[in-house]
């Protein structure tokens, strides 16, 4: 069965002739936050926006035959041949009408709104006396969205941008993780910077404190948030907080403290417009410090019974409780369990009102073996290293269904030289947990010359003050 078809099995989305329209627009927090003044730098790197961009291909993991994915351009034929080699499905390509320089810096959302000829493609898929019933499955839903759904006639899966921008606010996921009586973690939300540099002080007065984390309401990757853990840092973010030009006017931000961690993991439910909740559990977070790097799952041992069965009934609180509020559609949850000896369960760090790039993995060990173990990781590479370098250079350790494990590549974005690095998003599946270990090693190995090693994916204190910041997704 292919990612798509238990896909649509799990969300009970419309026949057999329903086509979904896939595209990924990451970067939606900083359209939900247009109108909320920022307290902390906001600085991007420009040069990484076409690499960040590329995770689009996540899409081809969920799409089948019949369905249409729409990205940037068009995916190299190496990928392409790789995945459908697999088993992953042909969707129909389209491409928005290129807009030069410009294509970098918009949102795929955004072209496909200027280009009135693939809009008009999407009005006839869904024209009158048509077979199909079609959906539209963007990564997040926006005010472009919106516009995209209402100019072609064709249904959104999710809710709309109001209620989904209320959910994304990360204030909102406390106040919901309180109104439910789940665990919090130790901290404030701070509508003033006054309020902030008040809470910031009161933890810091806290013995049991090592770390505080200061996070704007949206952001993403490490995007809005400051991270405090020592004297240096605490002088500059009052620096910060002093000198911002946003100061007097009311904002929303948590300051909370940061716990270390035994493991990381992210929940996902799917709600539907009746209420029905379905329920994907949890997977264990990659991080490197505040950034996602990947996924690690199903977790067959990493969770007992009791903790198993706690997530799940918290999924069904949350699910519940942003049903009523008017949510529907995906809902990805990130949460901890404490470490140094404390095994505390904190069950919402933060809600992703929209698919998360874990999203777009799990239906795969329903497609190649729920008895299996996978494993999601990207990579950053030296520019100008090409698809075809890597899929030679791994070709003995690529996945074939006759071996059964092995390394599939999801999505590929080639760097230019003195522009921005590449990106190789991967998977490893392998009979056991250990033999992932052992993939991923020689993985490394075979691209050793090809991988950057990122000293930045927390930024350091000394690059917010820059005019640039490299930001990644």
């Amino acid at each position: 069965m292919t990612g798509v078809s238990l896909f649509k099995k799990f969300i009970g989305s419309g026949s057999i002739n329903t086509k979904h329209v896939w595209w990924l627009n990451i970067g939606a927090e900083s359209v939900w936050g247009e109108n909320h003044p920022h307290v902390l730098p906001q600085v991007t790197y420009k040069g990484n926006t076409r690499t960040v961009n590329r995770t689009e291909q996540l899409c081809l993991l969920l799409a089948s035959e019949g369905d249409i994915v729409i990205q940037r351009e068009k995916p190299s034929d190496v990928l392409l041949d790789h995945l459908q080699g697999i088993g992953f499905g042909e969707p129909e390509i389209y491409v928005p009408e290129s807009y030069g320089s410009e294509n970098g810096q918009c949102s795929i959302s955004e072209l496909i709104l200027r280009d009135e000829k693939l809009l008009e493609k999407l009005k006839n898929l869904n024209s009158k006396g048509s077979i199909n019933e079609v959906e539209l499955a963007p990564y997040a839903i926006t005010r472009f969205e919106e516009e995209i759904s209402l100019r072609s006639g064709c249904k959104l899966i999710g809710a709309a941008e109001g209620i989904t921008a209320w959910v994304n606010n990360k204030t909102n996921a406390r106040i919901l993780a309180e109104e439910l009586g789940l665990p919090v973690t130790e901290g404030y939300i701070c509508h003033t910077v006054e309020e902030a540099k008040a809470a910031v002080d009161s933890l810091k007065n806290n013995p049991c404190v090592n770390r505080i984390v200061v996070k704007e309401a949206y952001g993403a990757s490490g995007k809005g948030m400051f991270i405090v853990d020592s004297e240096k840092d605490y002088q500059l973010l009052m620096v910060i907080l002093g000198k911002n030009k946003n100061k007097d006017k009311r904002t929303d931000l948590i300051v909370e403290r940061w716990h270390d961690t035994l493991i990381d993991l992210n929940y996902q439910i799917y709600i539907h417009k009746s209420g029905r909740l379905c329920y994907i559990p949890p997977k264990r977070q990659i991080n490197k410090g505040s950034v996602y790097i990947g996924s690690e799952f199903p977790l067959a041992d990493g969770l007992t019974d009791s903790q198993r069965n706690y997530y799940e009934e918290c999924a069904i609180k949350i699910g519940r409780k942003l049903w009523e509020k008017g949510y529907y559609g995906f809902a990805s949850i990130d949460s901890i369990i404490t470490g140094a000896g404390e095994g505390v369960i904190i069950p919402i760090v933060e809600i992703n009102g929209r698919f998360s790039l874990s999203t777009y993995v799990s239906f795969i060990p329903g497609m190649l073996g729920n008895d299996k173990a996978y494993r999601s990781r990207y990579y950053y590479l030296k520019p100008g290293t090409t698809i075809e370098r890597i899929a030679e250079d791994i070709r003995v350790y690529s996945y074939t269904r006759e071996k059964g494990e092995g390394v599939i590549i999801c999505s590929f974005a080639e760097g230019d030289q003195d522009i921005s690095e590449g990106r190789l998003f991967s998977i490893f599946v392998a009979e056991k947990r250990e033999r992932l270990d052992y993939l991923e090693e020689r993985f490394v190995e075979e691209l050793y010359y090809l991988i950057l090693v990122k000293l930045s994916w927390q930024l350091s204190k000394t690059a917010i003050m820059l005019p640039l910041k490299i930001s990644s997704s």
